[in-house]
């Protein structure tokens, strides 16, 4: 099964705080979450469908060649990259 940015940005959002915890369960000094991950594409329709149709994240709001998702309080960012060359797929 390929695995494509989608994925990474869902695990690195559904793990931050673990990672960030001390051993008492306490975030370290200054962390308190996540609050926006932000990442650039070629298609900006066609990624808005996948986080949205594929991975059933909250679409926000569209605006600006940017959209916006809700990740459970964290916000995802996807941008269009207009240097970025799309890639042909058969």
């Amino acid at each position: 099964m390929k695995r494509g940015i989608g994925a990474f940005v869902i695990a690195l959002v559904m793990t931050v705080s673990p990672v960030a915890a001390q051993d008492d369960g306490v975030l370290a000094p200054g962390f308190h979450r996540l609050q926006q991950v932000a990442i650039t594409t070629a298609d900006i329709d066609r990624s808005v469908a996948f986080y949205r149709d594929t991975v059933g994240v909250k679409l926000m709001f569209i605006d600006n060649n940017m959209a916006f998702f809700d990740l459970a309080g964290t916000r995802l960012v996807v941008a269009l990259d207009r240097k970025r060359q799309r890639l042909e797929r058969p």
